[in-house]
């Protein structure tokens, strides 16, 4: 049947259910039909689930199908959830930055923090994988934010 999200009700099983029913649109991303996938994601998020990566998922398609205020507001919903991921921090400043031109203290703010939580997560001495995680984030935000100089202050 078809999903009717209007009849989900809020509470904590409905992030539970939400991102189950967000792993629908493997096959479709595995068909390289990115706009379906987004769609099936927006269409879930009318749930509101409070779920990081689920958003996370939802900005990069939208990132991806040029939809970019769509995009920006999904990855400023995952930092309100976890804000603890440098990548995370990065994506969310890089739209600002490269794709709406705009906001740009935001953008500044975020790969500075970006940038703070990955040198803390190395600090923890994690294992190899996370650590070149955390350090790939913070190279890119390091990147970023010189590219960024001056502008917007």
């Amino acid at each position: 049947g078809v999903l009717d999200v209007q009849e989900l009700e809020v509470g904590e099983d409905t992030t539970a259910d939400v991102v189950a029913l967000s792993w629908a649109m493997a096959p479709l991303l595995a068909k390289r039909r990115q706009s379906e996938a987004r769609d099936l994601l927006q269409v879930l998020g009318q749930a509101e689930p409070a779920d990081a990566d689920f958003w996370n998922n939802l900005a990069f398609l939208c990132r991806e199908t040029r939809r970019y205020e769509d995009s920006y507001a999904a990855y400023e919903k995952a930092v309100a959830i976890d804000d603890s991921s440098p990548r995370l921090l990065n994506d969310t400043a890089l739209i600002l930055q490269y794709h709406l031109h705009r906001d740009l203290d935001r953008a500044r703010a975020l790969y500075e923090q970006a940038i703070a939580r990955a040198d803390a997560g190395l600090d923890e001495k994690p294992d190899a994988s996370t650590a070149r995680a955390l350090r790939s984030a913070r190279t890119d935000a390091r990147n970023n934010l010189s590219r960024l100089g001056s502008k917007g202050r």
